[in-house]
């Protein structure tokens, strides 16, 4: 099987309105990364991760998958979204069953599934996001992090080989957010190919794979995080991002003298680790 899952060429879209929301995008998305997306409000993640679960198709332009160009015939688009799962930002648009485990069993009990088939990947997607003690209560009495868990569970409840984020941790408290980055690691782990778009830059420095940066409806770059914070500081500019002061803290320890090969110079906890021995060090 190939590695690549997803190539775009030169995709445009046009919403009705005339905004012109995605501008010659060629993309190639490698199987079990963890992708970034990044770029300003209006730069076109959300409508990119729309195309990807076939929501919307290109004004022009070619998706494949697998090798396969889409055809957005309805056997295609029901057998794409359950292989590409979208998690949108405001959870309220994919909740709409009256108690948490109705909306969990929604998709499963919706593709026909076999009872024990079926049952197994309810009970998966409920103890990986751990909303067991949520299953007989309305959705509407839910606070917004237990929503968003929810929404992820009804997801994973299809069985997704890809799962699409769009800003997973937007508008969470700290207790909430760390609880989705857990569970985005565990997906990961689980061979699943991951897909976020987040203004976070120092939680995307820390777990993504591979970045990818738009602006203006063009992708600008992709790549890995190092290459764009030392090779092209002018995309950073021109995409109003920031550097990611994780790497910033690394770059001051390197240039130092501290060797870092050691360990993960993208976790903030070790980097700190190691900031607070070295100020030790020249302040001695």
């Amino acid at each position: 099987m190939s590695t690549t899952i997803f190539e775009l060429s030169e995709v445009y879209y046009r919403y009705e309105d005339g905004t012109e929301a995605l501008k010659n995008i060629n993309l190639r998305i490698e199987r079990g990364k963890k992708i970034a997306l990044l770029g300003s409000n209006g730069a076109g993640k959300s409508t990119l991760l729309l195309h990807l679960n076939g929501l919307l198709k290109p004004t022009s332009g070619t998706i494949c998958i697998d090798g396969q160009p889409l055809t957005y015939s309805r056997k295609e688009l029901i057998n794409l979204r359950r292989r590409v799962g979208i998690v949108f930002q405001n959870p309220e648009t994919q909740l709409f069953n009256g108690t948490v485990r109705d909306d969990i069993c929604y998709g499963p009990y919706n593709l026909k599934l076999p009872e024990r088939e079926r049952k197994t990947l309810i009970e998966k997607a409920i103890i990986l996001t751990d909303v067991g003690e949520l299953l007989d209560k309305p959705i509407h009495f839910l606070s917004g992090g237990q929503k968003k868990r929810v929404s992820i569970a009804g997801v994973l409840a299809m069985d997704p080989e890809v799962i699409l984020f769009d800003e997973p941790t937007a508008s969470l408290d700290i207790y909430y957010t760390k609880k989705i980055r857990k569970l985005l690691d565990e997906l990961h782990r689980d061979g699943r190919t991951l897909i976020l778009s987040t203004h976070d830059i120092d939680f995307a420095y820390e777990w993504a794979d591979e970045v990818i940066v738009m602006h203006q409806s063009e992708v600008l770059f992709q790549g890995n995080f190092s290459q764009l914070f030392e090779e092209h500081k002018d995309i950073i500019t021109k995409a109003n991002l920031e550097t990611s002061i994780i790497f910033e803290i690394a770059q001051i320890l390197k240039n130092g003298g501290v060797n870092l090969n050691t360990i993960d110079y993208r976790s903030k906890e070790q980097l700190l680790e190691i900031l607070k021995d070295y100020l030790l060090k020249v302040t001695i």
